[in-house]
Order: structure tokens, then sequence, then C-alpha cells
């Protein structure tokens, strides 16, 4: 009997965390994507390399979002590595995948 019990809460915790661990990877995939094409961007425009300061998700933690396929949305603010000055943010809209959607820039005032 004890045996079955532990079996079965073995199981429900694996089912339980399975739809975390793909929201994991699926947020790592849509992170790689949006900080790629964000970064890429910026080369072109600024002198100096950009470092990343920030990338997170936009909105409330979801769990069922593991099971949707509606896209990613991510805010990403870039520095200058010589001084630490904002020099760029932007949100990025990107599938589970890491397609990016679009990338669009936003204004420093906001910050």
């Amino acid at each position: 009997m004890h045996r079955t019990t532990l079996r079965a809460a073995l199981i429900a915790a694996t089912m339980a965390a399975t739809p975390a661990l793909s929201l994991a990877a699926a947020s790592q995939a849509a992170f790689h994507g949006c900080v790629q094409a964000f970064m890429s961007s910026l080369s072109a425009k600024l002198d100096a390399a950009p470092k990343l300061r920030e990338a997170r998700l936009v909105g409330e933690p979801d769990p069922l979002r593991a099971f949707s396929s509606a896209p990613l949305e991510l805010a990403m603010t870039a520095i200058n590595p010589r001084d630490n000055r904002r020099v760029a943010r932007a949100t990025c809209t990107v599938t589970k995948t890491g397609e990016v959607l679009s990338l669009k820039t936003e204004p420093l005032v906001a910050l």
C-alpha cells in the first residue's frame, strides 16, 4: 500500500512539473530569439557594443501558457558597458520556438 501511494505521488508530481518544464524551454528559446534580434539591431546603430541589462516577460505569469500557442512578449533594456548608461529599450513579440514576430524600439524618456 505504501509503495502504491508513493508511486502515485511521484507520477502526480511529474505530471504537475511537465508544463513548467515546457514553459521554461519555450521561454528560453523566446528569450534567445528576441535578445539576438535586439542586440543585432543595436550593433548596427551604436559605436560601442551594447550590453543587455534586462530581459523579462511582459504580463502576469500564467501556468497555462505552456499549453498555449500564443506568442510571448518580452521587454528588454540595453546599456553602454563603458558608463552603464541606458542606450535602448525594446519590446519583442516572439513565438515559443524563437521566431521574432515584431521588435519595437521604445523611447528612453519613458524609463
